[in-house]
């Protein structure tokens, strides 16, 4: 099922977003629907972990399409690239330093089996 990840959150995708957007202006938002686990912001998209399905989805539907910073933001449920029955187990990533980006650290993380999904916000990330 869409959304659903195997940690047991329901993961939103959250595109459309305006450049100078941070984690912090749409947090608040989904906040109102329901408990959010994590709230990640790169460039111009971004993910938001729900604690269960139904704040999920009632956040989507009352969230599409809602101005932020002049950008109407698109909220979806997020898909997986390998299928919503694969385990799979996210890694924080802490103290990197500025100028790290995510093609480096998935590398590092590759030798020790398939990297499903990296990201990185500001000075740490999640792999």
């Amino acid at each position: 099922m869409p959304g659903f990840s195997s940690v047991g959150t329901f993961k939103i995708f959250v595109g459309n977003l305006a450049e100078k957007t941070v984690s912090a202006d749409i947090k608040p938002l989904f906040e109102k629907y329901g408990k959010v686990v994590e709230c990640d912001v790169v460039k111009d998209f971004g993910f938001v972990h729900m604690e269960n399905e139904e704040s999920g989805r009632d956040a989507i539907q009352n969230l599409n399409g809602y101005l932020v910073h002049g950008s109407a933001m698109k909220v979806e449920a997020a898909t997986s690239r390998k299928g919503p029955n694969t385990p799979t187990t996210k890694i924080f990533v802490g103290n990197l330093s500025d100028n790290t980006r995510a093609p480096q650290v998935r590398l590092l993380f590759a030798k020790y089996g398939t990297v499903v999904e990296c990201d990185i916000v500001r000075n740490y990330g999640f792999v």
